[in-house]
């Protein structure tokens, strides 16, 4: 079955674009859905209709993926290899960016910042960055991303901090995928115009 990766973008212009044509460089057996978020706070019903269209199309998998993401080659089997043993898998990456604490969500692990390497392939903790991770779609559908309370920043922890008190599974980073973000960048070409 094809791997859903559900794509939210702030505009459809040509980071979008060169994204997408990375993705089709670098992925096999993927479908990608395409969602335009505005205004910003329509960015977690983006990813439950992606979730929701995936699942239509037959993905029994499904990536929430950044529209400044690039992906290597090789990128996505490492991420879809253990959701067996974890609720999510994220990928490596130059920029991880940052995400401060938001009121509600108890960050017990940055796990960018304190990974356990379980063994020579994934890292665990108990929360991922948000710009590109995998699970299950029964995952997410059991899941939904909160469309009330957690609309923009933070959905990504608030849907993680759900997972892992259902679950109880850590969250994973797999060593062998690589996904570029360029969230820095795209933060200062945003302030330059």
């Amino acid at each position: 079955m094809p791997t859903g990766i559900v794509v939210s973008a702030k505009g459809l212009g040509s980071m979008t674009g060169s994204m997408l044509d990375a993705i089709e460089q670098t992925t096999s057996n993927h479908r990608v859905f395409l969602y335009e978020n505005t205004p910003a706070e329509e960015l977690t019903k983006a990813w439950n209709h992606g979730v929701i269209t995936a699942d239509y199309f037959g993905c029994d998998t499904v990536v929430i993926m950044n529209n400044d993401c690039f992906p290597s080659h090789g990128w996505l089997p490492p991420l879809l290899a253990r959701l067996d043993d974890f609720a999510a898998i994220g990928p490596v990456t130059d920029n991880p960016g940052h995400q401060p604490k938001q009121e509600g969500v108890p960050r017990e692990v940055p796990c960018y910042q304190t990974i356990e390497w379980t063994d020579g392939v994934v890292g665990q903790g108990k929360a991922l960055n948000g710009f590109c991770f995998a699970s299950t779609t029964e995952r997410f559908l059991a899941i939904p991303f909160d469309e009330e309370r957690w609309t923009f920043l933070g959905s990504e922890d608030y849907w993680m901090y759900k997972a892992w008190n259902r679950w109880s599974m850590p969250f994973g980073i797999a060593r062998h995928s690589y996904v570029r973000h360029l969230k820095a960048a795209t933060r200062k070409a945003k302030q330059n115009g």
